[in-house]
């Protein structure tokens, strides 16, 4: 007869089936004990550690954003799939489950990431930096993310507002020395500059539609439709400064 078959002082371990005193297995109250001694138990709890759960997101679904503000309030808001895997991606949220992720940064601590980062210091004009503007605005689905802010000055970050970058670049680089140009005058040039260039393009067009491909002609097209739509943004820029009286030097 074995040991531990009859006698309730010994209990046989049910991972490594040695016979062991009852001390050896802990209780889990009523006077009972565990199936699987100490040693086990240990085992078994490095075995669950090593595990690691990664869960995802559930494609084409709306997902919710939980955010904790610096007064220690919590906010949710939704975003769309492809925003919240930018999120993750980035390191500003971790998922939580398939339908939800957490943001690690509230406002604050994350201006003052970007304002160390840049040096705080603006990237457009290299004069010290007090906002952060985001380099692909929200109207044509920009988000608050690493790559996507940047330290700016007051005034460069007025100046862009939602002009895509490219268009920014080029039509303030020829009124950056100038000092005393109102944002009007600013807009008014770079409308006229932009009109130009789509007469150009579009005079091109006429002339080589025998010799061009037709995927260059999409192409040009393409091109026109963009920089008629920044015209556009000047435009309704322009319409809103008038209406708003508000006039600053670039």
């Amino acid at each position: 007869m074995e040991v531990g078959c009859y006698c309730k002082l010994y209990k046989t371990c049910v991972d490594c089936c040695r016979t062991l005193h009852y001390r050896n297995f802990k209780s889990r109250g009523k006077r009972k004990r565990r199936s699987f001694c100490k040693e086990c138990g240990l085992k078994r709890k490095e075995n669950l550690n090593k595990r690691v759960y990664r869960p995802t997101l559930k494609e084409g679904s709306e997902i919710k954003v939980k955010a904790k503000l610096s007064n220690k309030r919590t906010i949710s808001y939704k975003v769309s799939y492809d925003k919240a895997i930018h999120l993750v991606a980035e390191g500003m949220a971790e998922i939580i489950h398939d339908n939800l992720i957490y943001k690690l940064y509230d406002r604050v601590t994350f201006r003052n990431m970007i304002f160390e980062r840049d040096n705080y210091k603006c990237v457009y004009c290299a004069k010290p930096g007090t906002t952060i503007d985001h380099v692909i605005p929200y109207k044509f689905g920009g988000i608050t993310s690493f790559s996507n802010c940047v330290c700016s000055c007051r005034r460069c970050n007025q100046i862009k507002s939602d002009i895509p970058l490219e268009d920014f670049l080029f039509y303030y680089e020829p009124f950056k020395e100038k000092s005393n140009i109102t944002i009007e005058q600013y807009l008014s040039n770079a409308m006229n500059k932009l009109s130009e260039k789509i007469k150009e393009i579009e005079e091109v067009i006429k002339i080589y539609t025998v010799i061009i491909e037709r995927n260059e002609l999409n192409d040009l097209s393409k091109q026109i439709q963009n920089l008629e739509r920044s015209l556009l943004n000047l435009k309704l820029q322009l319409i809103w400064q008038k209406k708003n009286r508000r006039v600053i030097g670039i």
